[in-house]
């Protein structure tokens, strides 16, 4: 027995027990309550039975009864016993018992009584049986509201029994049923129960039509049961049992992928979108979440080696940058890439840069750095590289400056040696130059005391010179005085002649009013405003000379007052060649001595000269110790490779003067004659600049 029949035995088993309880509980309950029915529908059948009899009784007596007896002549008579009397309608009871006893004719079964525990005469030998015993005494206790009802064996059948109270409702009944003879109560009044109406309805044969037909449905419900049950057996293999093993497939399929069996998943097949559809659709989606995670933390783990081999070769920048929805290696991606960035920070970004430049470090080549990275190792093996270059940069700029000054030193030694030789040639030659030189100074010292002599008669020259300039001032000045008194009286000319034309134009203006009278004196007037005029003009003129001459004046005042000065000036001049005169010939009397320490000197020279020639032997070989010492520092740093290396120069001393070469000494091979010409006082006063004075 396949797995597929045990789980049918499994659902259906339990289902077939089920449904037969049910059939079996649904046959009683149906049975139950067929009968119940069957009663309550007889009961109220009944009820409404005796209502009606009752509602027809009370018609009866008040349409029929109650008219015969005030219509009546008394012909007519009410009485129980009206079978055999023509004259005698029956009475409201006997009415009712009769149609009772035709309707039981009629419907087969249903027999309707009336019957009281006061009956009358003829009825006395009727014994109430327990049911109406019973309804009689329930009555009787005041409980008249509700019909009583019973489901008993009467006369061999199962049947319902319904009785109800009816009461003295017309004053003729309750006077009648007072005054009787042969009644037994006689103190009645209206509203009394007088007795009961029952209804008796048979229901044994719906009871047995009742089971038949609940057999019937019991049939057709196990009928239908079973179509319900083949149907489910049919539905559950295909809408359970085909999805679930579909389901099953789909889940083998995904645990194999799980347990790494399997690189594919198959998808669950859903043939129908009920709930096992929609529930193998959300697994579907679980497995291609499942699937994606899995995938995703697969790739995530492949990214994790790869990024281990990128770490293991040296690449720290590289980063895990796919975000993963496992919270976990979220959290372990945060973390390594956090691991990362401090070993970027405090390392670099690829370590193998940092190995390239210690690998340049051992090959002498400090050109290699580590570009554009951050790293704290990085940035500190950058610096220490500049530091490594400034050093080597300041070795050789170093040596490259000792070379150079010893290069200059070597020089410098060789021209000094051979300046010592040449000057000690120079230094016997200085000698015999020395002994012409004072000739000539003793020469010169006699010469500066004629010169003496011409300076004093050239100053009593400019003496007399002076004095004639300031006679010639104090004439100008007097000139300037007479042009001022002359200028002062031109004034006065003109305002005479500016007054003369004033009246001349008054007396035309007279003359013009006087009319023919006054033209003589009109022509008088403009006589004297001609006279006026010319007048003006002539002084006009006069101060123009007189301006002039004042101007000359001024000029030759001017011209004077310089000679004055320049008078002055040449006899300051003067005195001034005298005191260099004087001056000169003393300088001469101390040359004279100063030539003679000189030769003193000369001598000395030439013997600390020969000691210097020595001096010079020694620096040199000194010199070109220093200068190998360059060579070496110099070729130490070329051998190494550092940024800025051809570009290193020298440093640039203080004082420059140092290094500088010397010009070499000019070697004379003869000293210059030195000739002795005699110097007379005129040329001397031609070389004394003086300042002319002014003519």
């Amino acid at each position: 027995m396949n797995r597929d029949m045990k789980l049918r035995l499994k659902f259906f088993i339990p289902i077939i027990i089920i449904s037969l309880i049910v059939i079996i509980g649904t046959y009683f309950f149906i049975s139950y309550q067929i009968k119940e029915n069957i009663i309550k529908q007889s009961i109220v059948s009944a009820t409404n039975t005796v209502k009606q009899y009752k509602t027809l009784r009370k018609y009866y007596n008040r349409n029929v009864i109650a008219k015969m007896k005030k219509n009546g002549d008394g012909k007519i008579k009410i009485n129980f016993d009206h079978k055999n009397n023509s004259d005698t309608i029956p009475h409201p009871g006997s009415m009712i018992q009769d149609m009772g006893a035709l309707i039981g004719e009629q419907k087969e079964g249903i027999k309707l009584k009336l019957y009281s525990d006061f009956p009358f005469s003829n009825r006395a030998n009727i014994i109430l049986d327990a049911f109406s015993t019973k309804a009689m005494e329930t009555f009787r206790s005041g409980q008249i509201d509700k019909a009583i009802t019973s489901v008993e064996i009467f006369e061999g059948k199962e049947s319902v029994r319904v009785s109800i109270p009816y009461f003295m409702v017309a004053p003729g009944c309750v006077n009648c049923l007072n005054t009787g003879t042969d009644m037994p109560k006689n103190d009645w009044k209206i509203g009394d129960v007088r007795g009961a109406l029952e209804v008796i309805v048979p229901i044994e044969a719906q009871l047995i039509s009742a089971e038949a037909l609940g057999m019937q449905i019991i049939g057709l419900f196990l009928i239908f049961l079973l179509l319900i049950l083949g149907t489910i057996y049919v539905l559950f293999g295909n809408m359970i049992l085909t999805p679930l093993k579909h389901l099953q497939v789909g889940l083998e399929e995904f645990f194999k992928f799980l347990n790494k069996k399997s690189e594919n998943i198959t998808p669950i097949k859903i043939s129908k979108y009920d709930e096992i559809g929609r529930m193998s659709s959300i697994i579907n989606q679980n497995i291609e979440k499942s699937k994606s995670i899995i995938e995703e933390e697969d790739h995530f783990l492949k990214e994790i080696q790869k990024m281990s081999e990128e770490v293991s070769n040296g690449y720290l920048y590289k980063r895990l940058d796919n975000k993963i929805d496992s919270q976990n290696l979220e959290k372990l991606r945060i973390t390594f890439n956090e691991m990362l960035d401090n070993l970027q920070n405090n390392i670099a970004g690829s370590t193998n840069k940092i190995l390239d430049v210690l690998v340049s470090f051992g090959k002498l080549d400090f050109t290699n750095t580590v570009r554009n990275d951050s790293g704290k190792i990085a940035v500190a093996l950058d610096q220490v590289i500049t530091l490594i270059t400034d050093m080597l940069v300041e070795n050789k700029s170093i040596g490259l400056t000792l070379q150079n000054s010893s290069q200059v030193l070597l020089t410098n030694v060789d021209t000094l040696n051979k300046n010592s030789n040449i000057t000690a040639v120079s230094l016997e030659e200085t000698a015999a130059s020395l002994e012409e030189i004072t000739g000539n100074i003793r020469g010169n010292t006699e010469n500066i005391a004629k010169m003496a002599s011409y300076a004093n008669e050239l100053t009593s020259s400019a003496t007399s010179g002076q004095k004639l300039a300031s006679d010639t001032t104090v004439a100008m000045d007097e000139i300037n005085t007479q042009v001022s008194a002359i200028n002062d009286a031109i004034g006065v000319i003109d305002q005479i002649a500016f007054q003369t034309n004033i009246l001349s134009l008054n007396a035309a203006v007279e003359a013009a009013t006087a009319g023919e009278a006054g033209k003589g004196f009109a022509v008088v007037a403009q006589e004297v405003r001609n006279l006026a005029a010319r007048s003006a003009e002539a002084a006009k003129e006069i101060k123009e000379l007189v301006e002039n001459a004042n101007t000359k004046a001024d000029e030759g005042k001017s011209i004077a007052d310089s000679m004055i000065h320049g008078y002055d000036d040449l006899n300051q001049n003067i005195s001034k060649t005298l005191e260099l005169i004087v001056d000169v010939k003393t300088a001469s009397k101390e040359q004279l001595i100063g030539v003679e320490q000189i030769n003193d000197s000369v001598n000395q020279l030439d013997h600390q000269t020969q000691e210097n020639v020595s001096v010079t032997t020694i620096v040199q070989g000194i010199a070109k110790e220093t200068d190998e010492i360059a060579t070496l520092i110099v070729e130490n740093a070329d051998e190494k490779e550092f940024i800025g290396k051809e570009n290193v120069q020298a440093k640039a001393l203080k004082n420059k003067n140092i290094i500088a070469t010397p010009a070499p000494i000019k070697v004379i091979d003869k000293a210059p004659e030195i000739k002795s010409t005699p110097v007379t006082p005129k040329d001397t006063l031609k070389k004394i600049p003086t300042k002319t004075p002014p003519t």
